[in-house]
Formats: C-alpha cells, structure tokens, sequence
C-alpha cells in the first residue's frame, strides 16, 4: 500500500463549517462479476450524467469527475466532460484502471488490476498517459488522484509527487482489499490526514460506524465485519435497530435511512469532512450492479438528492471540490 510512514492528521478547528466533497469514478461500464478485459471500452453512460449534474447545479454543488483513460480518450465522453468543465460546474481530476490503460505490457488478472501491484516504471508509465490526456482535456495538470479499484501499492505515493498531484482519495479505511491482492488499509486514519511530507492530501472515502453504540466498542466493531454475522444478517439488525452498523457514503446501495442517521450524527459527533463517491456507470441502467431498472436509477438520483438536502439545508453543511478542500486545509496545517 501507500508509504504512510509521515502521516499527519488534520486538524479541523471546532467552528469549521460541516464540509462535503463528491468524487465521482468516471469510468467506462463494464462486467463487475466478469474477468477484466481490454474489450470493456464502452463509455454510453456519459450521455446519462446530466441527470445528477443537474442535481448539483440545483445545489450550487461542484462533483469532482476522475476521469479514467476510456472517458478521456474518446472524442464524445471528452465534449461532454468538457463541457461541465468550462461551464465550472465540475472539476476533474484522474482515475487509473489500469487494464484499459496503456501501456499494456501485463497480463490482465485480478493482481494486476491494482495498478499498485505493477512494476514502478509501468505504473508510471500509466499514470503519465492517462495524465496527459487529462492535461489535454481540461487544458491545465489534474491535481486530484483516485486509483482504480482503490488500487495503490508501495511505489503510488512516490509517484504521485512525481506527477504533482495534491489530492488523493483512494484508501477505502477499515476495510481489507488483500483476498485478490488489493490493499488493507485496516487501522489508517478515516479523517483527512497529509503525508509525502506535508505533499498530499489524502481524503478517503467517508466509511464509518453509526447506531447507539458506535463510539469504542471494538469488539462489536470487528464483530459485524465477520462473514457469517452479514449472512445471517445480524449486522443488518442491529443497524435496524440503530444499535451498530458499518456505512459508506455513497448512494450505490445504502438504503437512505442509513446514510442520514449517519450524516446526523457524524455532524453531531463532531465530525467536519465528508467524502461521498458513486460510479459514473450507475446513472446508466444495467452500467453498473447497483442500477439495473429505471426505477433503480430514479432511487439512486432521489438518493443523492436526499444526501445534499440532509447535509446542506438540516445540517448546515456546504460542498466544495477536492481542490478547494486541499487549499482550505493547506492554510490550517
């Protein structure tokens, strides 16, 4: 996984506003239960975004797109990104799949679907054609990185620093990718934190505990992750119940009761930064497993707007981009 050998947690002030970044994994749709191939490059799901952007625009809320090499290298998924680009209702940044990304020097498995895994000079390699197209796109450097599959490995942060980058999101926290050889990024921080000396900011994907009992109780916190607890659907329960559960903030597959007793009582803890991530392939019926009915999709679009309303209009939060979330914690380090 990443070096965090130089972690340095941010330190959020107690007046700091409830604050929101949305990351969206702009991507092309593929088989999620098939074996990875360099023939997945279909990218129809671009022409359904306007369902959420519109959403957001309603909101004064600015997605952060991380744009993988399909998105960026087709001429139609290109126009449209673009075009939320230049209006300055988005901002983009980069997203590394590394099986349709050139070069293709490795064998197509689930190990080297974590570009983390691949040797340093063709994981760089990869990050500098996907960053040149990217480059091309919005006409300036991304500076927000999120690695396909949450996929970063022991040379990704050197790398990052090489190419400039300033945000990353890709650590997942309490959770252990390493059955096919991802990450376990068990026991790091789930708050903001900077490392690559002071370099990069990492902000990983809001994934925490809610119910009574979420506070300690390291045991029922373990307790929950067991397979046996979920098959038997104790852990579903007990969230029920509002006793413990464990929830990401997304709008893929989180019932809306879950993510706004989370977003309550996160705010009500104390907690400042949130970070919400869907699939751009989710806006598209049958693009991702989470949508696979008109009615799935009109859930999902509800969902968000339901996230955006809670945090925004009950908690008095707002919503800015992953860069200007990096500038504002830039001058509170």
């Amino acid at each position: 996984m990443l070096n965090y050998s130089d972690i340095h947690i941010q330190q959020i002030p107690d007046g700091f506003q409830p604050t929101m970044v949305i990351i969206v994994d702009t991507e092309e749709e593929y088989d999620w239960f098939a074996d990875f191939s360099r023939d997945f490059t279909s990218t129809d799901s671009i022409d359904e975004q306007w369902r959420a952007q519109d959403i957001f625009n309603q909101y004064g809320v600015k997605p952060t797109y991380v744009v993988d090499y399909c998105m960026a290298s087709q001429g139609h998924p290109r126009a449209i990104l673009k075009s939320f680009y230049d209006e300055g209702i988005c901002d983009i940044g980069v997203h590394l799949h590394p099986w349709i990304n050139p070069p293709f020097d490795e064998d197509i498995n689930d190990y080297n679907s974590y570009h983390g895994n691949l040797p340093i000079d063709l994981e760089r390699a990869k990050i500098s054609a996907l960053v040149e197209k990217v480059t091309d796109l919005r006409g300036s450097s991304p500076t927000v990185f999120k690695a396909g599959r949450y996929g970063v490995g022991v040379n990704t942060a050197d790398l990052l620093t090489e190419f400039g980058f300033q945000v990353d999101c890709s650590v997942v926290p309490h959770t252990d990718m390493g059955e096919d050889g991802g990450p376990d990024f068990r026991g790091l921080p789930d708050r903001p934190y900077w490392f690559q000396n002071n370099k990069i900011l990492e902000v990983p994907l809001t994934k925490t505990y809610f119910g009574k009992l979420r506070k300690g109780n390291d045991f029922l916190k373990k307790f929950i992750e067991f397979d046996i607890v979920k098959a038997l659907k104790i852990r579903a329960t007990l969230g029920h119940c509002n006793i413990i559960n464990q929830v990401s903030l997304t709008p893929e597959g989180i019932p809306d009761r879950e993510l706004k007793a989370m977003l309550i009582q996160q705010v009500g803890d104390g907690r400042k930064i949130f970070n919400m991530a869907y699939h751009s392939s989710s806006l598209s019926i049958d693009g991702s497993p989470y949508v696979k009915s008109e009615a799935e999709r009109k859930i999902l679009l509800t969902r968000i707007e339901m996230v955006l309303d809670v945090f925004i209009n009950q908690l008095g939060g707002r919503v800015i981009t992953m860069q200007e979330l990096h500038d504002e914690l830039k001058l509170l380090s």
